[in-house]
């Protein structure tokens, strides 16, 4: 052990016998392998790198050339199975502004203007005119982001759940509107949505397995529950036609206490009440617990799945949140990677990775709220089932899986130094993992073998994530 690493582990020592938190014979977590709840669907990012980020109005010209080890980080080390496909409403225009930010002729302020300026192709939505529809940001997150995840899981023996979501925010604020809001004309709405999933088949070879129908209702300038809805009755015929059957996500609201509501608007004017596959939802409103568990009653009443599906800010207690109590099938943070500058603080905790550029010796880490989330999403992987766990000791909270390989996998959340006894484990050698909280240091624990039944003891230094995954589980 280095002497920092020393230095560490006795202030982490001091501060549990200082602050000290009642030990006693009940503090266990027991695995009940027979209880079985949601079936998870994946962990997410929106296709989104810190090039929006910059402070010269020009793009970044260096994350392409990082591009190669952030994916290998974002999939292989974190667990991301699954990203968000965003096409903003400004898409359907006849200049490409994307394409003449990349080339240098217009600054980056000049193309946000124009983003969610939505320009009619023609009068005719069963008409559509190929050249009202711009590409270049579209192709470029597929070919820099979507496709080299998707190689990469596919090289694990895994498949990229793959969502296109439209966002189409508010024009308040000084951006320009254009002359067709999609939220009030659904036929045109669905025109724009079968553009973009006809062109991930035709020219990419890529089935949506999702739609999110639009991004943050609160948001925006039209959509609401019945916009939603009607906008959900038009797509979901349109795109049949074309051949594809997504799963549709909505409301994806900002606030989780507005999920409901919305939800049941969205539904009252469906043809068909079931076309709505996951209930999804955001929490910048808070961590409110009765909010959650009436999300997951109410997709539990209608047979569907649940999804928090943003959440900047979001970290290990939040996740645990929503797989407990909401029932939640997926989950995301937000982007993939910011650049962190030596000596420049950084406003922003909401990607998964940091990066420190330093031509070939670039840095690529999780950052401070990933380093305890990439851990559970390695270890709970996609087609996973949810079972139960019974915890003992206010300091200790857990969640176990069956994953589809049919090993089970347990992520425990300790919020202080202690011991505790872990029971239940099926029969097998598992190994132990601890992931500190404070400085993202990793910890390997001795090997227990699970019987079924009775329990070993766990000690760990602090708080972080204890993860125990089956000796012969790949992680990476």
């Amino acid at each position: 052990m280095t002497p920092m690493r020393s230095l560490a582990v006795a202030l982490i020592l001091l501060a549990a016998v200082t602050n000290p938190r009642p030990l006693g014979a009940n503090d266990t977590v027991r695995i009940l392998p027979f209880e079985r709840f949601q079936t998870l669907r994946g962990w997410e990012v929106v296709a989104h790198f810190w090039s929006f980020e910059t402070r010269t109005n020009r793009a970044n010209a260096e994350w392409p050339r990082n591009l190669s080890a952030v994916l290998d980080e974002l999939v292989n080390a974190c667990g991301i199975n699954r990203v968000r496909l965003e096409v903003r409403s400004g898409l359907e225009n006849p200049v490409d502004y994307w394409a003449l930010w990349m080339s240098g002729d217009i600054e980056f302020a000049e193309l946000k203007r124009h983003q969610y300026e939505t320009l009619n192709d023609n009068d005719d939505p069963g008409e559509l005119n190929p050249a009202g529809f711009q590409t270049a940001f579209f192709d470029d997150e597929v070919e820099l982001i979507v496709l080299p995840m998707k190689e990469r899981l596919n090289a694990r023996g895994e498949d990229l759940y793959l969502t296109v979501n439209l966002v189409d925010f508010s024009t308040k604020k000084g951006l320009l509107e254009g002359d067709l809001a999609l939220a009030l004309d659904p036929e045109e709405y669905a025109e724009f949505i079968g553009f973009y999933f006809v062109r991930l088949r035709d020219k990419y070879g890529l089935i949506p397995d999702a739609l999110e129908v639009t991004l943050e209702p609160e948001n925006t300038d039209h959509w609401g529950g019945k916009q939603i809805g009607m906008a959900i009755n038009a797509v979901t015929a349109h795109l049949h036609e074309l051949g594809f059957d997504p799963a549709i996500i909505a409301p994806s609201v900002r606030d989780s206490s507005n999920a409901v509501r919305y939800y049941e608007e969205a539904r009252r004017v469906l043809k068909d009440p079931g076309k709505i596959s996951v209930l999804g939802y955001h929490k910048y409103d808070g961590e409110k617990l009765e909010v959650l568990r009436r999300i997951a009653e109410t997709a539990r009443r209608d047979g569907i799945e649940t999804a928090m599906l943003e959440l900047t800010r979001g970290g290990i207690d939040s996740l645990f949140n929503d797989l407990l109590i909401a029932q939640a099938t997926a989950w995301q943070k937000y982007g993939i990677v910011r650049e962190i500058v030596p000596g420049v603080k950084s406003t922003s905790d909401s990607f998964m990775l940091d990066a420190v550029l330093d031509g070939t010796n670039s840095k690529i880490t999780p950052s401070k709220r990933g380093r305890l989330l990439c851990p559970v999403f390695s270890a709970f992987r996609q087609g996973a089932v949810r079972i139960g766990t019974q915890d003992h000791g206010e300091w200790l909270r857990s969640v176990a899986v069956r994953n589809r390989d049919g090993k089970v996998a347990i992520a425990i959340r300790t919020t202080n130094a202690g011991s505790f006894d872990l029971s239940g484990l099926p029969g097998g050698t598992y190994d132990v993992v601890f992931h500190a909280e404070a400085d993202g240091s990793v910890e390997a624990l001795p090997q227990l073998e699970g019987d079924g039944s009775s329990g070993t003891q766990i000690t760990v230094i602090g708080s972080g994530v204890v993860i125990v995954t089956r000796a012969d589980m790949t992680l990476r």
